[in-house]
């Protein structure tokens, strides 16, 4: 560290600054001050590094770009979270989406399911296609239950 004191002072014939040292050549850890008496005096103290002003800089330098790498993390933070908000919303608009169609297509099969019963007892179809169908509309009630479990496991808040 480099150290420099210096002492203004007044008098009433002169004004002006001196270096007073009093024989001291190293400031390491204190500072040096005098007074000559007077009504006036100043204490300047500058520490500046030396040897190490360079190791400063590239510390200096190492923070900025610490600093930058974190903000750009905090950017990139925010971009995942709103991408992983709107592909939770997806699935869950999907997932709604599947059990309306779903529960459409399972009116169908129970239309279906009345007409084929009804050719079946006037043995135009074979009791092996009636049931058949009802294994498919058991199939689509399963398949309603997986879209409804899936919307209640991924889509709560």
């Amino acid at each position: 560290m480099f150290c420099l004191l210096l002492l203004f002072r007044t008098t009433i014939i002169q004004v002006g600054f001196e270096l007073i040292s009093n024989g001291a050549d190293k400031y390491n850890g204190y500072d040096l001050a005098s007074t000559d008496g007077g009504q006036y005096q100043a204490l300047v103290n500058l520490k500046q590094p030396l040897f190490t002003k360079s190791q400063f800089n590239i510390y200096s330098d190492k923070n900025d770009i610490s600093r930058k790498i974190n903000e750009n993390k905090i950017v990139l933070t925010i971009h995942e979270t709103e991408q992983l908000v709107t592909y939770q919303y997806l699935i869950c608009l999907k997932s709604k989406m599947q059990i309306e169609n779903s529960v459409m297509l399972l009116k169908v099969l129970d239309d279906q399911l009345q007409t084929l019963q009804k050719l079946v007892e006037s043995a135009i179809f074979k009791q092996t296609d009636y049931l058949l169908l009802q294994i498919e509309r058991r199939t689509m009630i399963m398949i309603i239950n997986v879209f409804r479990l899936n919307i209640k496991t991924t889509c709560t808040i």
